[in-house]
């Protein structure tokens, strides 16, 4: 099974939250603070790992975790080489404030349960999936999109417009024959095809003006 979080980078909330230094060792482990803290360079680095324990989480809940979100039992670290590729990246950049497109993989630790991760830092948002298998080995469809600012009142009418269309596209089959809802208890989202649930696994998420999804047809 796999989710998503999509985050937007310069959203004044979010800055203001992981540029303090009480609230990151209230949601941080140590190891955590200690890879935000080792590249001054990589501003995102604090919302890239926060997007990790947040679809981490997403996972647990789909596999029946029913406890509220506490982001200290959830435990990241990042694939070393790709991460020290990164930092050597940010160095030799004439700008030490842009991601450049970057892609990490990482891993999640929940109750001795392993969550891969594979995140994109893009100039203007984190987005992040996670699965309790190798992230690697998976065929997930996902997309990015930036909505018009004046319509955040509508973001979960888009991103699911968004998947449906996707969804439509990538089964050849027409839009209104899809229908995306959510479980009442966990809110998960799940898919129906003419009126019947089909074994799609979807994740939608959305942060002030982007929205997202990631599935995976099994």
């Amino acid at each position: 099974m796999e989710r998503s979080r999509t985050i937007k980078r310069n959203d004044e909330k979010n800055k203001n939250s992981f540029s303090n230094a009480r609230y990151l060792k209230k949601v941080f482990t140590g190891c955590e603070l200690d890879i935000i803290r080792q590249d001054d360079h990589l501003d995102y680095l604090p919302l890239l790992v926060w997007t990790c324990k947040e679809s981490a989480y997403k996972v647990m809940v789909k596999k029946g975790l029913r406890r509220s979100f506490s982001p200290m039992n959830f435990s990241v670290s990042l694939n070393d080489r790709e991460f020290k590729n990164t930092q050597i990246a940010s160095v030799n950049s004439k700008d030490k404030k842009e991601p450049r497109n970057r892609t990490l993989y990482g891993n999640v630790i929940y109750d001795g349960v392993s969550i891969s991760t594979q995140s994109f830092a893009k100039n203007d948002y984190i987005h992040t999936i996670a699965s309790n298998y190798n992230i690697s080995d998976l065929d997930i469809d996902q997309g990015v999109k930036k909505i018009n600012p004046d319509d955040l009142y509508r973001q979960s009418v888009y991103v699911r417009s968004y998947l449906i269309k996707s969804l439509a596209e990538k089964l050849d089959i027409g839009k209104s024959n899809i229908i995306v809802l959510k479980n009442e208890v966990t809110h998960v989202p799940f898919v129906q095809i003419n009126n019947s649930t089909v074994d799609i696994d979807v994740s939608l998420s959305h942060d002030a003006e982007f929205i997202s999804y990631a599935y995976l047809i099994r």
